[in-house]
């Protein structure tokens, strides 16, 4: 059944009111504008692209490789079209750098160590037992007590920080220095390694050079030998 013309002529998608209000919303585009913005998304659209390419019967995709395998051909397609001068001047401009980096640098050298006495010294004395300790019983605490002039605290500790450097080369941890705040000049280094074997170990380790930095450590005014204190960590009998 036929609508009336006036009918007809009311509804807002026949009238030419709708039809320019549409064109004033949604202006057209000309085809310069439109090549443009399918420049600016050249890269969204190659990726899509690979992403969209149908794969072999049976052979699945993976989601992550696509992304990055697009990703990568995208940005190398970009990076390619941009360079100036291509992969082979690349490669001369770096294999020119290493070349000049060797000449410049040649002159300073990797420390060997030469005049350097790492002879084991074998100058600590064997630790005094009165239990049993087996060899991987641990963790095991050595103090060391020494007894210096105060008015040469500083130097004192700027010492043994070097030498708390060398216990922990040879595997000692938790190093540290106490002062004893009832006695001047009374100081405790402590130390810890693992296991009682790891300690004799440390016997064996330690060198002639080791041993001018501990002997330097008497020049502070110490009075006697240090003392010398081994505890262990201590164990139930039937654990």
């Amino acid at each position: 059944m036929d609508r009336c013309p006036m009918m007809r002529s009311s509804l807002p998608h026949e009238s030419g009111e709708y039809r320019s209000y549409q064109d004033q919303r949604q202006p057209r585009q000309s085809q310069a504008e439109l090549r443009g913005r399918l420049k600016d998304h050249a890269p969204s659209l190659s990726k899509a692209a690979v992403l969209s390419t149908p794969l072999p019967p049976g052979q699945a995709r993976d989601p992550i490789r696509g992304r990055s395998g697009a990703t990568f051909y995208a940005l190398r397609g970009h990076s390619v079209r941009q360079s100036a001068f291509g992969l082979p001047a690349a490669h001369f401009i770096a294999a020119a750098g290493a070349v000049a980096g060797i000449a410049l640098t040649w002159r300073w050298k990797l420390q060997g160590g030469q005049g350097v006495d790492l002879a084991p010294s074998m100058h600590w004395p064997a630790p005094v037992l009165a239990i049993d300790a087996d060899a991987d019983r641990g963790p095991v605490l050595i103090t060391v007590e020494y007894q210096i002039n105060p008015e040469k605290r500083d130097g004192f500790l700027a010492a043994i920080r070097n030498l708390g450097q060398q216990r922990q080369r040879d595997g000692a941890f938790s190093w540290d220095v106490f002062e004893d705040v009832a006695a001047s000049g009374r100081f405790l280094e402590t130390f810890m390694v693992a296991s009682w074997l790891e300690h004799l170990r440390q016997h064996q380790r330690v060198t002639n050079a080791d041993k001018v930095i501990q002997d330097a450590i008497r020049e502070f005014g110490a009075a006697g030998e240090p003392k010398v204190t081994h505890f262990i960590a201590a164990r139930l009998a039937s654990d």
